[in-house]
């Protein structure tokens, strides 16, 4: 028995909607005007619509078309067609659809999830049910914002994230502690080059576009449209030739968004009662960070939570880190402690004298280099 079945009194119209030829499809959807919302094809047992066929074989002005027929598709329908959609990356196919299902169902939620997982980088297609999805998002959907990269998003979510859990004051640092795993989206993280760098400070961030509209943004691109014409003209342009340069400037736009979220999710304003949760889960965030030579987090981490570094546990176990992984910059900033007692000379040079593969700098090559660097760290 096949998997895939045709309706055999839909064929035609089936046919029509995978070679996505509208001219073929109306006059039989005029004289039929249920088959719109009739099962044309069965597949492992699941029914499809038109419209379904029509997403799988991604005609979009066929779907259109389809949706601003006069006959009304079912509920269920609408959802299944919207999650498709979205899974497949399909921006108008999205807008089209979005607007016939109720924001305040699961299906938004549902279509966001699956754009995340399948199609993560059509940031339009995620900011578009983003902006029409009501309540507050799901822990899910933020760790894929997360790793998807999207932290204006994440910032834009950020305000109704949290609130309705009894832990409020800790949802946001628990987000912070999946975002400090991903390196690049930190400047100390990113290793750029010599080249790479110079780029990188040169770059003004008012200039770097993602090809759509924050919402943040309407005001001033309602009040200036032409000037948000312009800016986009003149990023494009400028970048065509060197595509480097756009992705250096979008790590740029990463970093400030990354910096902005964490400064949300430790601000006092953010956590209000400090918890020993909060000092714990801050703790391994700080450790995190310090492994993966996260310069940024763990100065932020210790200027909100100072006491942090009068436990012995932990400034003993960061201060590890820090020197296993070779972060100047970190250990003058742990090595302050140092004289508490947290951890002994001889102990810091019995740590020092052991080799990692995280001793080896990206920025180093050849073995006489890295010998004049291993020489120069045991002077810092």
């Amino acid at each position: 028995k096949t998997q895939a079945a045709v309706d055999g009194k839909y064929r035609n119209l089936f046919e029509a909607a995978v070679k996505g030829d509208w001219k073929f499809a109306e006059p039989i959807l005029d004289v039929d005007p249920e088959a719109v919302a009739a099962t044309v094809m069965t597949v492992r047992g699941k029914p499809m619509t038109v419209l379904e066929v029509a997403i799988m074989t991604t005609h979009d002005q066929f779907v259109e078309n389809l949706v601003k027929l006069p006959q009304k598709f079912s509920v269920d329908i609408l959802e299944r067609a919207l999650v498709n959609a979205a899974s497949r990356g399909r921006i108008r196919m999205v807008n089209a659809l979005v607007d016939k299902v109720d924001a305040a169902s699961e299906s938004i939620g549902s279509a966001l999830r699956q754009a995340l997982s399948y199609a993560p980088m059509r940031k339009e297609v995620i900011w578009s049910l983003v902006k029409r999805m009501k309540g507050g998002p799901t822990k899910p959907i933020m760790v894929k914002l997360v790793m998807a990269g999207h932290l204006d998003i994440v910032l834009y979510l950020a305000p109704q994230y949290g609130y309705s859990t009894t832990s409020k004051n800790n949802t946001k640092i628990e987000l912070l502690k999946d975002l400090v795993k991903m390196d690049s989206y930190f400047y100390s993280g990113a290793r750029f080059t010599f080249l790479e760098n110079c780029i990188y400070r040169c770059i003004p961030l008012c200039l770097v576009d993602t090809s759509f509209d924050n919402p943040k943004d309407r005001k001033i691109v309602q009040v200036s449209p032409a000037l948000k014409r312009f800016k986009i003209w003149l990023w494009n342009h400028a970048t065509k030739p060197a595509h480097f340069i756009k992705r250096i400037g979008e790590s740029k736009l990463t970093h400030k968004y990354s910096l902005e979220f964490a400064n949300l999710a430790l601000s006092k304003k953010e956590i209000g009662t400090i918890t020993p949760e909060t000092l714990k889960l801050t703790s391994e965030i700080v450790l995190e960070a310090a492994y993966r030579g996260n310069s940024e987090i763990v100065k932020l981490c210790l200027k909100n939570f100072p006491e942090l570094m009068w436990d012995k546990k932990i400034a003993k176990t960061l201060i590890q880190e820090v020197v296993n992984g070779r972060q100047v910059e970190l250990f003058r900033l742990a090595n302050t402690h140092l004289s508490d007692g947290n951890f002994t000379k001889n102990g810091l040079m019995k740590v020092m004298t052991k080799w990692t593969p995280r001793c080896a700098s990206p920025d180093v090559s050849g073995a006489a280099f890295l010998m004049q660097r291993e020489l120069q760290w045991y002077k810092v």
